[in-house]
Formats: structure tokens, C-alpha cells, sequence
């Protein structure tokens, strides 16, 4: 009889699992990182400055600091992985399951790279454009973190640490939030503000000034909308806790939890966040619809708190938060559009020739010529247009452009024109006339590529329909390689005066960001590092509903699985409205790798 041979067990296969304390570095990244607040002056210059607000210097608060230690953190933890594997105490996660993940994850980091030696302007794209910070190095760390949470959570216990991470971070915004939105704002006291700015900057405490009042949270995040991507994570995965609550106290905290969670999501005013957290509980629905009907009481008692959590809010606010809910309304906003797009007189082009501009609006057309040190006005067929000069403002005897005023500031050398509630200055140069546009840069309109189904629709979702009208075409020159990371700003269509005076009413204001993440990474770093992070969400997608739409729940991380799943689908879909940030995106990039973590122990289990 032959001999049954036994498999040798190598000392690395007999070592346990990481210990808790290497996860430091992911939990610091959930947990601490986005509530980095503190003041670093940023020289701006070059190409720049030229697409920003002016000004040499910026101040920021709210995201320098957290890409600077980002980079840091999340580098570190792939470095401690691969020391830990050197000393015989880890093994790289290698099966099928995961080298699915790690081929789109590589491709998207070749993307990124080759994507930055594109770029025109390496500064930027080194460190990322002001106020967002997310360059190159931001942009890797981002995979790369994907990458090492997969490996770092190894059992249940990583995965309590790591929302423990969740539930401090939420707990922590949600008490800044609160204050913030009954006018009690922290960052408003002078010790907090002594607080996030160093020493040599302290002389400009007291003259600080906030953007944002009562009756709105924007936490430590630089903007409300952001606000709404962080809950829309957070919210799903505070539900299935919930549910998954096996006795009364862990029914009363998780319970509490979520309650914070649903007052930051309504204090935050963003709608992207309103939307994404309605399209993950599509699928908490779907995935837990057999806990629903057997928790009918515990589902009851929840519905009651967070009415009265509503109605308190908006009984403080002033009606506020049904506005803001009512603003959801698709159908209310198209019929708005139409109407205004029917009522509001749009302009069509500035026609700018040397010394004479012509003004070109869907109800008729001026044309200002400027010879000899006169100033003369007329249509667009060379017929002479009467004036009267009342002070320094030039106005029409024709009722057809009683809309129209021209006001000579020959001191500044330009003058001001004001047509249909619109104001924008126009200035003298040795080639003619120019505007002044963003950074202060004096210019002629640019007439980009766009979406002419959206002429008309500019102001759609706060106009985000002008800068996807805008921002589409560009993906025509970025399907390989982007124009490089964080350069969307340099890269827009910033002078298009036009187009700007119809969206905003202002031709000179920056359009820094599109408003939507898909875009954001197709432009910056091209179409096919979308394409595979879009194909690690699909994978995503797909392995989490096969395993647990017809999975049986019993265990914590079968509805942890489920939270990061309808966490990550809120996220994304949020992303249709909002951008990808540095306060945000690392708990999104976490979250990913902790839910594909997760399903694969949940199916070594299984097998």
C-alpha cells in the first residue's frame, strides 16, 4: 500500500493573521484624515495663476494639509505590507478572486503616470490645482490604498477595527455638523481659529471670514456637497448596522448612529447626496428586504426619529429642508428651464474686430465701434442708434434696446455695458477691444466645442449643464492619455465669456471642478483609467449581488459586506453630481477595498 504523502506546511502558511495595530495607517486615513483642518499659504503662478481668481498666494484649509498627509499615510501602508511579507509575516493576497482587481487597479496607476508626463503644467499636476490638491501622487495613493486594504483585512476583527474608524469619524462631523447648523460653529471661535492657523498667521484671526451660515454643515470638507458624499458612504453602512443589532444596546447605539448620520445628510443641503443615498438604499432594500419585513417595529421606531429629526430641522431653518427636498422635483426643474429658457434673453456671441464689438443676443444685436476717441453705436446692418447721455451713462431713444446701458470709465481705460440684468467691462488695448476674464487675464470670447442640446439648458442642476456641455467634447482628446492630474482647471474652456454670462451671469468666474467625478477622471487622466475603475465597480457590483441576494444573514460581516456594497453604489451615484476630493475620497477608496475584502473572505468561508 502506498504511502499517503503529507503536504509540507511552510512557516509562513502557520503564521496568524496581522495583528490589529498594522492597520494604524488605514484606520488613521478613515478616522483622522478628514478631519484635518489647518491654514498653508500656496504660491500660485504660471498658467496657474492665469486660471484662477488672481492673487499670487491662496490660503487653504481644507485640503493641502490632508493630500500632503495622505500621500504619506497610504504609501506607508504598502511599504509596512511589503515589509511584512520580506519578514515571513504576511502573504499577498494572490488568488483569482483578487488578481482581477489588481490588473484594472495596475492599468488605472499606468493611466495616472503616463497621464502626468502628459501634462502641460507638471506643477500642478505634481501636487494638484489649488483648493483641490489632488495630483499625481494623491491619485496612486488612491489605487494603492484599494489595493492594501484588500490584503491588510484578513478576519473579523480587522473589520470591526476599520468601521470602529467609520463610526469615529461620523460621530465626530456629525457633532461639528450640529453646531454648525444652529449657527454654533467651532471654527467661528477664536480658539479654533488660532487653532488651524500657524503662528505667523495668526494677526488675521479676527478677520477671518466664512462662506457658509446657519441651517448648512460643511463640516471639515471645504464645501457642502462634499458633505453629501461623505454621508452618502456612511449612511448605508450605519442602516446595516442597524439591522444587524442583536440586543438592545447595540439597537440604541447603532440606532443613535444612524440618526447622526441622517441629520448630517439633511443639514448638508446637497442634493448629489440626497440622490446617492436614495439610489444605495435601492439595493439595501434589495439585499435586505427579508430583514425588513421581520424588523417591522425596529423599522417603525427608526422612521419616527428621523421625522421628527426633519421636522425639528425644518422648523429651525425655516422651511428650509422641505425646499431643499422639493428642488429634487426632475420634472419641476425641466419645466423651469423651459420657462426660462423661453423668457430669458440668452446671448448668442461677442463678436470682438479691433475697436468695435458686437453683441449678439436671441432678441436683437448691438454693435459698439470706437474710432478716433469716439464712440459710436449701431445694429448689426450699419444703421446708427440714437443715444442720450445721462451722467456718464450712455442710454438708447429706441425702446427696442431700452435694456441696453454703456457707462465710459476712460480713467481705467474701459467702459461697462450692462444688457438684460447682465454687466460685464470691456476694455481699451493697443489690439482692441478685450474682457477681462478669469485671473484678471484680458481677452476675446472662445467659442469651444460643446453640446448645443444644452443651449438654453445652461443653468440646469446650478448650471451644471453648461459645464457638461462644455466638458464632454473634451473627452475627444483624452481617450489614451489625460490632460494630466487636477489640470480640468487650465484646461476648460475658461474664456468662453459667453457661455459663462448665460450659466452664471459672470464671465470672469472659474469653473475648477465638473461637477462630476466620471468626467473629472476621464479628463484629467484619460478615458481608459476610467474605464478601469469602472470595471473594478462592475466586478464589485456584480460579486457583492451574487453573493448576498439570496445569501443567508447571520454574521457581522455578511451586513457590513452589504453596507460597504450600498455605501460604495451611494458614493457613485452622488459622483454623477459631485467631484472626487481629497476630504471624501480616501473613506470611498477604503470602503471599496474593505467591500472587496470582505466578499472574498465571506467566499473562502463559503468554499
Amino acid at each position: 500500500m502506498a504511502k499517503k504523502k503529507v503536504k509540507k506546511i511552510s512557516p509562513l502558511e502557520k503564521k496568524k493573521d496581522l495583528n490589529w495595530y498594522y492597520l494604524l495607517p488605514i484606520l488613521f486615513i478613515v478616522g483622522i484624515l478628514p478631519l484635518i483642518v489647518y491654514a498653508q499659504v500656496i504660491e500660485v503662478e504660471g498658467l496657474e495663476r492665469i486660471n484662477w481668481k488672481g492673487g499670487a498666494t491662496s490660503l487653504d484649509f481644507f485640503s493641502y494639509f490632508k493630500s500632503v498627509v495622505f500621500v504619506v499615510v497610504s504609501y506607508f501602508s504598502v511599504i509596512l505590507l511589503v515589509l511584512l511579507r520580506l519578514t515571513g509575516q504576511f502573504r499577498f493576497r494572490l488568488s483569482k478572486y483578487d488578481i482581477k482587481y489588481y490588473i484594472p487597479l495596475a492599468i488605472y496607476i499606468v493611466f495616472v503616470i503616463a497621464s502626468f508626463f502628459n501634462a502641460d503644467y507638471r506643477i500642478v499636476a505634481s501636487r494638484g490645482f489649488i483648493e483641490l490638491f489632488q495630483g499625481v501622487y494623491v491619485l496612486i495613493g488612491y489605487a494603492l490604498v484599494v489595493g492594501a486594504v484588500m490584503n491588510y483585512v484578513q478576519n473579523e476583527r480587522h473589520v470591526k477595527a476599520i468601521v470602529g474608524a467609520y463610526i469615529f469619524v461620523g460621530c465626530a462631523t456629525a457633532v461639528l455638523g450640529i453646531s454648525q447648523y444652529f449657527g454654533f460653529d467651532f471654527f467661528k471661535t477664536m480658539f479654533a481659529r488660532y487653532l488651524i492657523l500657524p503662528e505667523y498667521l495668526h494677526h488675521i484671526a479676527e478677520t477671518l471670514e466664512f462662506t457658509f451660515g446657519k441651517f448648512t454643515i460643511y463640516a471639515t470638507m471645504y464645501n457642502t456637497n462634499f458633505v453629501g458624499s461623505f454621508v452618502a458612504i456612511l449612511l448605508p453602512l450605519s442602516f446595516a448596522l442597524f439591522m444587524y443589532a442583536k440586543d438592545k444596546k447595540q439597537v440604541v447605539l447603532s440606532g443613535v448612529f444612524m440618526a447622526l448620520m441622517a441629520f448630517v445628510w439633511i443639514g448638508s443641503n446637497s442634493r448629489a447626496g440626497y440622490l446617492g443615498v436614495a439610489f444605495g438604499f435601492i439595493f439595501v432594500i434589495l439585499l435586505l428586504r427579508k430583514q425588513l419585513k421581520r424588523n417591522v417595529k425596529r423599522l417603525s421606531a427608526l422612521l419616527v426619529s428621523f421625522l421628527v429629526i426633519a421636522i425639528i430641522m425644518n422648523a429651525a431653518s425655516g422651511g428650509k429642508v422641505l425646499r431643499r427636498f422639493g428642488s429634487l422635483d426632475i420634472g419641476a426643474e425641466i419645466q423651469r428651464m423651459g420657462a426660462d429658457r423661453e423668457n430669458r434673453v440668452r446671448f448668442e456671441n461677442l463678436i470682438f474686430d479691433e475697436n468695435s464689438l458686437a453683441i449678439i443676443t436671441s432678441a436683437e444685436s448691438l454693435k459698439i465701434v470706437y474710432d478716433d476717441e469716439q464712440m459710436t453705436f449701431e445694429d448689426l446692418e450699419g444703421n446708427p442708434l440714437a443715444i442720450q447721455i445721462i451722467g456718464q451713462s450712455v442710454i438708447f431713444t429706441d425702446n427696442k434696446y431700452i435694456d441696453y446701458s454703456i457707462k465710459l470709465d476712460e480713467d481705467k481705460g474701459k467702459f461697462n455695458v450692462q444688457a438684460y440684468n447682465q454687466s460685464f467691462d470691456i476694455f481699451f488695448t493697443e489690439e482692441g477691444f478685450k474682457m477681462a476674464g478669469s485671473g484678471g487675464v484680458l481677452g476675446v470670447t472662445e467659442h469651444p466645442s460643446r453640446l448645443s442640446l444644452m443651449d438654453g439648458y445652461e443653468r440646469f442642476a446650478s448650471s451644471r449643464g453648461y459645464i457638461w456641455s462644455r466638458s464632454l467634447p473634451m473627452l475627444k482628446h483624452t481617450f489614451f492619455v489625460g490632460y494630466g492630474p487636477d489640470m480640468f482647471t487650465i484646461k476648460f474652456p475658461q474664456r468662453d465669456y459667453v457661455g459663462k454670462i448665460n450659466a452664471f451671469d459672470n464671465e470672469s468666474i472659474i469653473v475648477d471642478k465638473p461637477h462630476n467625478m466620471y468626467l473629472q477622471i476621464g479628463i484629467n487622466t484619460g478615458f481608459i483609467s476610467l474605464l478601469a475603475l469602472l470595471a473594478i465597480y462592475l466586478m464589485y457590483f456584480i460579486d457583492s449581488m451574487k453573493l448576498y441576494y439570496k445569501r443567508n444573514l447571520t454574521t457581522l460581516m455578511d451586513y457590513v459586506g452589504i453596507g460597504a456594497f450600498t455605501g460604495v453604489m451611494a458614493y457613485l451615484g452622488a459622483a454623477f453630481f459631485n467631484d472626487q476630493i481629497i476630504s471624501v475620497a480616501p473613506l470611498f477608496y477604503v470602503m471599496v477595498g474593505l467591500g472587496i475584502a470582505i466578499n472574498g473572505l465571506i467566499r473562502k468561508q463559503a468554499a
